[in-house]
């Protein structure tokens, strides 16, 4: 167990930091977003707090929509704010605000496979239990407006014109939206739980975390369920899809678990943890790196499936993890925060 990998401490939120966002247009800035309503700038080279951006922020997450180059920052008041990253400017700070949802975004994703779309929206899923079409060229106004009969927690676009949603109404919905004219195509009921996150599978599959033990494969086009994770012994909280399509969990019983999609049964159990796993990143080198509350970091071997190394230095659980990029390729970085208030920017050596 070490702490002799900490580069910088960054310390100025007064509660958990729950998002991280690194600059792809400057290296140097990192922004953070904390439950203390507070969206900071730091500068990476050398740990200093460079400015208070917004101080009435939700506390949800930092979204980046590449193809726009803009920042979706959920406000307190329900609005949110729309930050130009490419033509960041410290001294003139300028954004757009935006008021059309009753309560916070979750998530927001650009469309890829829309050609019609690709260029001009992006969306934005709600606690208000709204799915909204925003139009960049023509001053962020809503175009179009999707329900759900609860909070809905997640989106991504499948296909053409196509999208998916998963609710706290316990279903999963396939919609068309040719011409901003909506059909259901599917509807899927999970049961009696919430649904909290979907990852996109290879083969017309996707992964499903509900407020249970089990991770759920279905198919987008049959709706037919694939294959269903069942081995935690108490709810995952968290779950990413490795660049191998092999699947990542983390749960409350302290353990992550390695799944491949085509494969019934689970392909390792990493038990190293003492408390819950919050957080899970994979790193471009391969690695998976996991955040829990028992105030660790730990970096592991994805062909061993072995614990290569622990870091400490947080003083409450881990629950945000970013890798950073950097001009050093042989010393690389990752961003963590936590309930402790502080964000660690650690250094891997490879």
């Amino acid at each position: 167990m070490s702490n002799e990998n900490i580069l910088f401490n960054l310390c100025s939120h007064n509660g958990t930091v729950v998002s991280l966002f690194q600059s792809p247009f400057n290296k140097n800035y990192l922004f953070s977003l904390s439950i203390d309503k507070y969206l900071k700038l730091w500068n990476l080279s050398d740990g200093t707090l460079i400015k208070d951006i917004f101080d009435d922020c939700a506390p949800t997450k930092l979204i980046y929509l590449s193809k726009f180059s803009i920042l979706i920052i959920p406000k307190w008041d329900f609005s949110f704010n729309v930050l130009d990253i490419k033509n960041f400017n410290l001294d003139n700070i300028e954004n757009v605000n935006i008021k059309e949802h009753k309560s916070w975004i979750l998530n927001s994703i650009e469309l890829n496979l829309s050609k019609k779309y690709e260029k001009t929206h992006f969306l934005t899923c709600n606690r208000d239990y709204t799915i909204k079409f925003f139009n960049v060229k023509e001053n962020f106004k809503c175009d179009l407006t999707i329900e759900h009969k609860n909070i809905v927690n997640d989106i991504k676009e499948i296909e053409e014109n196509k999208i998916i949603s998963v609710s706290s109404d316990l279903t999963i919905k396939i919609w068309n939206f040719k011409d901003f004219k909506i059909e259901c195509l599917l509807e899927i009921y999970n049961g009696i739980y919430s649904i909290f996150q979907i990852e996109l599978l290879k083969n017309d599959l996707f992964a499903v975390r509900d407020e249970s033990t089990e991770l759920k494969i279905y198919n987008f086009k049959t709706g037919e369920l694939i294959r269903n994770f069942n081995t935690h012994k108490t709810n995952i909280i968290c779950f990413i899809v490795l660049k191998d399509y092999r699947i990542a969990t983390g749960s409350y019983d302290h353990s992550i678990k390695i799944w491949h999609q085509e494969k019934e049964k689970e392909l390792a159990t990493l038990k190293n943890h003492d408390f819950t796993v919050f957080s899970l990143l994979e790193t471009k080198k391969g690695n998976l790196i996991s955040g829990g509350g028992d105030k660790l970091i730990k970096i592991w071997d994805l062909k061993k499936y072995t614990c290569l190394k622990t870091f400490s230095g947080h003083l409450n659980y881990v629950v945000t993890l970013l890798e950073l990029n950097n001009n050093n390729n042989n010393n690389k970085l990752i961003a963590s925060g936590s309930y402790d208030s502080k964000i660690i920017i650690w250094k891997l050596n490879n």
